[in-house]
């Protein structure tokens, strides 16, 4: 059998939807018997050759799903990654009132974008400020293309967000199919977190192998406020961004940690600023076992601590708890 290339599967997908959108969308009604029996034909061959190559985009992602890593390709969401900063920025300018300033940015991110990573971020944003819905639809569907190509657990927790969102624009357009299938498809990528890990802590305490995090410290970005949960992450850089702005005068440390019991997504981060959890943030009420110590986190300057400081401190949002 012929092996097709994800992108090459991603334009055929992309192609054959659009051809079944179009025929589902004309009139039957209108036509002899003959032509709405080929029509219905037409329509279940499309719809047999979407899954036949969905089944293959699975396999194709499962058999190459370390490709990037190999390559030296870091998909890690990092803050001060580029297309980030700029989908930020982005969002500042629209809550200071400025939303023509902040669409002009997110149209920059996606043009600035060099990977599918990045495209499935900007696209993201996009499609939530277009007024048009079939527009909004277009973007979304982009996004979720990009988060597909990927196929790794920094954006699988995207994947639910995604299919949901563009449910809605089906519903909106009038397409109940396409809405129930995609809604389906939320679905089954919601529940409990599978990741796992390795997991991670970022603090300024000085501590080792063995010992237990608890809940119930006072929280890092909020005076006199004790915390429920512990939080920690499968993202080295969100980590390391933790150890930044935590209190206390030691050294910035991140230990590898694991969880004692269950776990769940962050809810103060989950579906906020980024579809999903694509930091891979996480909180327990159970403790976390310090295993080893990360040394080689990058570190963030003074002047990106002091801003996300000054950003927290703006911030109008409760914490979750």
């Amino acid at each position: 059998m012929q092996h097709f290339t994800i992108k090459e599967l991603s334009e055929a997908h992309r192609a054959l939807l659009s051809t079944l959108h179009k025929c589902e969308k004309m009139d039957a009604a209108k036509l002899g018997k003959s032509q709405q029996t080929l029509l219905k034909r037409r329509i279940a061959a499309l719809k047999i050759a979407l899954a036949l190559i969905e089944k293959e985009q699975e396999r194709n992602r499962y058999e190459t799903k370390n490709i990037y890593n190999d390559t030296g390709y870091n998909i890690r969401f990092d803050p001060n990654n580029n297309v980030v900063k700029l989908c930020i920025m982005g969002m500042s300018l629209e809550e200071d009132g400025n939303a023509e300033e902040g669409s002009a940015i997110f149209h920059k991110a996606w043009n600035e974008a060099t990977d599918d990573y990045e495209k499935f971020i900007a696209a993201y944003h996009l499609a939530n400020r277009q007024k048009n819905i079939t527009d909004k639809l277009k973007w979304m569907e982009t996004s979720l293309q990009c988060a597909l190509n990927i196929n790794d657990d920094n954006v699988k927790s995207a994947y639910s967000t995604l299919y949901a969102s563009i449910a809605n624009c089906y519903e909106e357009l009038g397409e109940a199919d396409n809405a129930k299938r995609n809604y389906e498809l939320s679905e089954l990528y919601k529940g409990v977190p599978s990741d796992k890990g390795p997991f991670y802590h970022g603090t300024k305490a000085d501590l080792k192998v063995g010992d237990l995090l608890t809940a119930g410290e006072d929280s890092n970005y909020k005076v006199e406020f004790q915390m429920n949960h512990i939080y920690f992450t499968a993202n080295t850089n969100a980590a390391g961004l933790a150890a930044s702005l935590a209190k206390g005068e030691g050294r910035e440390r991140v230990y590898r940690i694991e969880p004692t019991g269950e776990f769940e997504d962050d809810p103060n981060v989950t579906d906020k600023k980024f579809p999903g959890n694509l930091t891979r943030s996480y909180r327990s009420k159970e403790p976390l076992r310090i295993i080893g110590e990360e040394t080689e986190c990058a570190k963030l300057t003074t002047a990106e601590v002091s801003k996300w400081r000054d950003n927290l401190a703006k911030s109008k949002g409760e914490i979750i708890n």
